[in-house]
C-alpha cells in the first residue's frame, strides 16, 4: 500500500506540473478527377488549351502537404519564429496573441537562436533585458548559415520600448502590442521570449503533423497537429491548407501566364503587320484603280488561303516549342520548376506522356524531400530519372519541331504549284493578289490568336481549385489529449503494486517457517505441537542431546 501511495503521489505531481497538449484537426477534399474548373479547360469554350493534367496521385498530395517547403512557408507566414513565455524553468507557459510586448527582428542582422531573453518590465516605458547561456547558435545573414558557439555568455541592459537592441549576436526591437494587455495578468511572473531557428520550427511541425486518408475509397484527408497552445495549432492548420490550395492555383497561373505572354507577343506582331497590310492594299487600290480580281486570281486565292493559315500555325507551334526548350533548360534545376505544356489543338501524344511523367516525378520528389536528404541514393536515383525524363522531353520537342518543318515543306510544295497559275496573271492582278493573300493570312492568324487568348482568359477567370476545405481547423475533444490522467494513474497504481511483488520474488530468499507464531499470525491452521529439527550428520558435541529433544517432541 505504501508503494502504491508513493507512485500515485508522483503521478499526481506529474499531472499537475506537466504541460497540457491539445490536438487540432482540419480536413481537405481533393477531387481526383479534376471535375472542378482548372486552367486549361473551359466549360463555356470548345477546345481549351489543355494546361493541366487532371488525374492526381493522392499519395503524392499527402507528400506535398507534409513537404518541408510548404510547412516552412506556413511557419514563416505566421511568424512562429518567435515564442513568448511566462514562468520559470520549472513551470513555463507559452502565450500566443496576448503578451505585454512583441519582438520585431532585424532580418539583415545576426540573431541568437533558441536562448531565452528574460524581460523585466519597469516603470514607465522601460524594461530590463537579460540573457545567459553556455552553448548557443547564431544566424549570420551575411553567409546565410547558422554557427554554433560554445562559451559562457551573459548580457543585460536597460532599454525603452521601441528602442533597437543591438549586439554582435542579436538585433531586435521590443514594442508594445497594438491591442490592450492587462499587465496585472502577468504580475509576479517571469517574462521571456525565444527566437527560434526557422528550420527547426519547420522540422518540428513536419515531424508531428499527421495526414491520413479517412477511407481507401475517398479522397478526403484529415490533417492533425498538436501542441501546448491550441489557438496556435488551429492557425497553423488553417494557413497550411490555405497555402496548399493557393500554391496549386499559383502554379497553374504561372503556366497560363507563360502561354498568355507568348500569345500576346505574337498577337501584337500580327496586329502590326495586319495594319500595315491594310494601309498598303488601300493605297494600291486607290492608285491603280484595282478593286476586283478575275476568276483565276479568285480561285488561286481560295486555294492558298487555308494552306497559308495552316503554315502560319505550324510556324507558331515551332516558335512555342523553342520557347519551351529555352524555359526547360533555364529552370530544370530549380526546386520551383513548373512542368510546362504545349499549345495546340492536336498535341503530340509522346509530349503529352512526357508531361504526365514529369508531373509524377516532380510530385514524388517533393514528397521524398520530406523524408530523405539530397545525398540519399534514393533521391539521387530519382533526380537521375527526372533528368532523363527532361532529356526525353527536350528530344521529343525537337522531333516535333522537325515534324512541323517537314509539314511546312509539304505546304510550300503545294503553294509552289499554285504559284504557277498566279504567274500567268497580269502584273497588276498579281500585285493585288499578293497583297490580298497577306491580308487574309494576317486576318485569319489574328482571329486564331485572339480566340486562343480569349480561351485562356476565360479559363483563368473561371479557375477554381480542385481542393477545398471541408472542416475548418478546430480543437479535438473538450480538453487536452496529454497528459492522459486516467492512464497515468492506472500505470502508477500498477507499478506501485508490481514493484514490491517483484522485489519479493527477486530479492527475498527466506521462504521457511521459523516458528509456530508465524503460522498462528498469518493463517487459521490449528497447531497441535512442534517438533524440534535435528541434523543427523551434524558433528557438534550436542548432537545426541538434539536427537533426544526430537524424540521427546514426538512423544
Amino acid at each position: 500500500m505504501f508503494s502504491m501511495a508513493v507512485f500515485a503521489g508522483l503521478a499526481l505531481l506529474y499531472i499537475k506540473w506537466a504541460t497540457p497538449i491539445y490536438e487540432a484537426s482540419t480536413s481537405l477534399l481533393i477531387d481526383p478527377s479534376g471535375s472542378n474548373r482548372v486552367l486549361g479547360d473551359s466549360r463555356y469554350v470548345e477546345g481549351g488549351v489543355s494546361l493541366i493534367e487532371m488525374e492526381k496521385n493522392l499519395y503524392n498530395e499527402i507528400g506535398i502537404i507534409k513537404s518541408f517547403d510548404l510547412i516552412s512557408q506556413t511557419v514563416e507566414d505566421l511568424g512562429f519564429g518567435i515564442s513568448y513565455h511566462s514562468g520559470d524553468w520549472f513551470k513555463k507557459r507559452e502565450h500566443y496573441h496576448y503578451f505585454p510586448f512583441e519582438a520585431v527582428l532585424d532580418g539583415k542582422a545576426s540573431q541568437l537562436y533558441d536562448v531565452p531573453f528574460e524581460v523585466e518590465i519597469l516603470g514607465g516605458n522601460k524594461y530590463r533585458l537579460f540573457v545567459e547561456s553556455k552553448k548557443f547558435s547564431v544566424f549570420d545573414p551575411s553567409i546565410g548559415s547558422v554557427r554554433e558557439v560554445q562559451r559562457d555568455f551573459a548580457y543585460s541592459g536597460e532599454y525603452e520600448f521601441g528602442e533597437k537592441v543591438t549586439h554582435d549576436y542579436f538585433n531586435f526591437t521590443l514594442q508594445k502590442p497594438k491591442y490592450n494587455v492587462s499587465i496585472s495578468d502577468f504580475l509576479g511572473e517571469s517574462l521571456s521570449f525565444i527566437v527560434h531557428n526557422p528550420e527547426g520550427v519547420a522540422n518540428g511541425y513536419a515531424s508531428k503533423i499527421k495526414v491520413d486518408n479517412i477511407d481507401i475509397q475517398a479522397s478526403i484527408f484529415k490533417i492533425t497537429s498538436d501542441g501546448p497552445v491550441v489557438a496556435k495549432e488551429i492557425d497553423f492548420l488553417d494557413k497550411l491548407t490555405e497555402n496548399y490550395i493557393q500554391n496549386k492555383l499559383s502554379s497553374r497561373n504561372d503556366i497560363a501566364a507563360t502561354k498568355e505572354a507568348f500569345i500576346q507577343e505574337q498577337l501584337d506582331m500580327v496586329s502590326d503587320s495586319l495594319l500595315k497590310n491594310e494601309i498598303e492594299m488601300e493605297m494600291f487600290q486607290r492608285d491603280e484603280n484595282a478593286v476586283d480580281l478575275d476568276q483565276t486570281a479568285t480561285n488561286a486565292l481560295d486555294q492558298t488561303k487555308d494552306l497559308q493559315m495552316e503554315r502560319a500555325k505550324l510556324e507558331l507551334d515551332i516558335k512555342y516549342y523553342n520557347s519551351l526548350i529555352r524555359y526547360v533548360k533555364r529552370n530544370r534545376n530549380s526546386n520551383d520548376f513548373v512542368v510546362p505544356t504545349t499549345m495546340g489543338t492536336e498535341e503530340d501524344p509522346l509530349i503529352s506522356d512526357n508531361i504526365s511523367e514529369l508531373k509524377e516525378l516532380f510530385a514524388t520528389r517533393a514528397k521524398k524531400r520530406y523524408t530523405v536528404t539530397a545525398d540519399n541514393p534514393e533521391m539521387k536515383a530519382l533526380n537521375s530519372q527526372i533528368n532523363e525524363s527532361i532529356g526525353l522531353f527536350l528530344k521529343n520537342l525537337q522531333n516535333a519541331i522537325r515534324s512541323s518543318r517537314f509539314a511546312m515543306e509539304g505546304l510550300d510544295s503545294q503553294m509552289a504549284g499554285i504559284q504557277g497559275e498566279i504567274s500567268s496573271l497580269p502584273m497588276r492582278q498579281k500585285e493585288l493578289l499578293a497583297i490580298k493573300r497577306q491580308k487574309d493570312l494576317y486576318e485569319n492568324l489574328f482571329n486564331y490568336l485572339s480566340q486562343e487568348l480569349a480561351k485562356t482568359g476565360i479559363a483563368r477567370a473561371e479557375s477554381t481549385s480542385d481542393t477545398r476545405v471541408l472542416d475548418e481547423a478546430r480543437m479535438l475533444g473538450s480538453g487536452p489529449v496529454a497528459p492522459q490522467k486516467m492512464l497515468i494513474m492506472v500505470l502508477a497504481l500498477t507499478l506501485g503494486a508490481l514493484l514490491p511483488l517483484a522485489w519479493i520474488v527477486g530479492f527475498s530468499t527466506n521462504n521457511e517457517i521459523e516458528n509456530v507464531d508465524q503460522i498462528r499470525a498469518h493463517t487459521a491452521i490449528p497447531v497441535i505441537a512442534s517438533v524440534v529439527h535435528h541434523k543427523a550428520k551434524s558433528k557438534k558435541s550436542g548432537s545426541s542431546i538434539s536427537l533426544w529433544k526430537v524424540k521427546e517432541s514426538f512423544r
